[in-house]
């Protein structure tokens, strides 16, 4: 949904510019089991998002009570959490000794999400008096965190079903297209199998396939009041869902 506040000369064509705050929700949260096709094997992933409040600027040209063009530029926040558990095989010849007769050995997984994939490499630590015979599995759960800032460039038109010198009420649609400005990635993983030391990594790094440019689509309402001659206030509540990359994919 989309406030914002326009002022504006008070005739049929004119220009008109304001500010715009946008309160985000994503409403995309996915939970599934994948079946063991290949190892490292997905047991289950989970996946969900929010985005933060957008601020931003937006200008148009209206030339009649019936249409408005528009364009604009904002800021926007998104989080998103993912929890991934795979099923590695151990691999003795990864080992290497460690100080009081322990062992260590890395495994590196590419942990998916729907802004890119990241690669993290996990250790696992294991007592020398506890051996482990080669092709048992070692259960990885991954917790990942993105946090993601995109410059949003919306473009939209407007057509009023109703239009008065109060209240007008319509339809908007349009195409915005959103550039990725920082990007913070953290995962943290768990190991378990009977036999090891339980152990949890932390590392800070950046995720390699984020999508640097994308572009959605929006489709929503619009209802304009106007408190004063030259003033507009609007609620725009609008649906926005991406269309794919545009530009490059990092």
């Amino acid at each position: 949904a989309a406030v914002s506040l326009a002022r504006r000369a008070p005739k049929s064509g004119h220009f008109y510019a304001g500010i715009m705050m946008a309160p985000n929700r994503s409403f995309r949260q996915i939970q599934s089991d994948r079946p063991i096709g290949q190892l490292p094997a997905f047991l289950r992933e989970n996946e969900s998002a929010s985005w933060t409040t957008e601020y931003g600027v937006r200008m148009g040209w209206q030339p009649n009570r019936r249409m408005a063009l528009s364009v604009g530029a904002g800021k926007y926040n998104m989080s998103q959490q993912s929890r991934h558990r795979f099923r590695i095989p151990f691999d003795p010849g990864r080992e290497r000794p460690t100080t009081n007769n322990n062992f260590e050995s890395n495994y590196n997984l590419s942990v998916p999400s729907s802004y890119g994939d990241a690669d993290v490499e996990v250790g696992v630590q294991r007592p020398g008096n506890q051996p482990l015979l080669p092709g048992q599995f070692l259960n990885v759960e991954t917790r990942t965190q993105i946090n993601i800032r995109y410059i949003s460039l919306p473009l939209t038109a407007t057509y009023f079903l109703h239009s008065s010198p109060r209240w007008s009420v319509g339809v908007k649609g349009g195409v915005a297209l959103s550039i990725l400005d920082k990007q913070d990635f953290t995962a943290t993983s768990t190991i378990s199998l009977r036999g090891l030391r339980s152990r949890t990594i932390t590392v800070q790094r950046q995720a390699p396939d984020i999508e640097k440019t994308m572009a959605d689509y929006q489709l929503g309402a619009a209802l304009w009041y106007r408190p004063a001659p030259g003033w507009t206030l609007s609620v725009e509540p609008t649906y926005r869902h991406s269309i794919g990359t545009v530009l490059e994919r990092g």
